[in-house]
């Protein structure tokens, strides 16, 4: 079934073989891949590259990893999400993959000293910002412009001029990447709950929470930037 990989990028192989298999129904949605040891036997790769391919195909959401039982197909939403990219996937750029580390640097320390030392009038802003949001979805929009501004207001909350123009010279990148990520499938939603999570928090005096609730909120957001920027650099592994 598998054969020995020859491709430069070594655990491109393992992905395109899976791939190529999935896609002629040798494997079938729920069927439990062989070890990794197996894989790594069958491929001629390293576990290191099998678990590097691996894990490229389960943040496409075609396997799914369950401790201590193994590894499974599941075959679920790569289409849809293909799809509802469209052309986005060749306009969206490496620039906002680069902000978006920024932000992870920055903005969990951020949540955390305004959860300190943030106003009480400062901290009501950020509610009013989330509750913008939460209309704009309501309303079947995707909310990409209250997402933003629920993120300024939290800097803002600082007075750092600084941290504002930083935002500020990110603002268009920003723009950019959310009229992509916040238009995907339950996206919207999703981070509609995580920005609750983090105003409450905030609103608590819970710093470390409010570090926390950003921190993975932000994580979920490089989870699907690696979707995107997969697909953009392994179009190959439909052949």
């Amino acid at each position: 079934m598998f054969v020995k990989a020859r491709e430069k990028k070594l655990y491109e192989e393992v992905v395109k073989q899976i791939k190529y298999l999935i896609n002629t129904k040798q494997l079938k949605d729920g069927d439990m891949l062989p070890s990794e040891d197996e894989l790594s036997k069958s491929i001629g790769v390293s576990r290191a590259t099998v678990r590097e391919g691996l894990r490229i195909l389960e943040l496409l959401g075609l396997v799914e990893t369950k401790r201590g039982k193994g590894t499974f197909v599941r075959i679920n939403n790569l289409e849809s999400f293909k799809n509802k990219l469209g052309h986005s996937l060749d306009s969206i750029g490496m620039d906002s993959y680069y902000v978006h580390e920024i932000d992870r640097l920055l903005e969990p320390s951020v949540a955390r000293l305004v959860a300190q030392k943030g106003k009480d009038e400062e901290i009501q802003k950020i509610k009013l910002a989330l509750e913008k949001m939460e209309e704009s979805i309501n309303k079947g929009e995707s909310g990409e412009d209250e997402s933003l501004y629920f993120h300024k207001v939290i800097i803002d909350a600082l007075n750092n001029p600084i941290l504002n123009s930083i935002f500020e010279l990110t603002r268009e990148i920003h723009e950019r990447g959310r009229k992509i990520v916040l238009n995907l499938p339950n996206r919207a939603q999703e981070t509609l709950k995580e920005h609750y999570k983090i105003y409450e928090a905030i609103r608590d005096r819970n710093a470390n929470k409010a570090y926390q609730y950003m921190e993975r909120h932000l994580t979920r957001v490089s989870d699907t930037y690696d979707k995107i920027f997969i697909l953009k650099n392994f179009k190959e592994i439909d052949k």
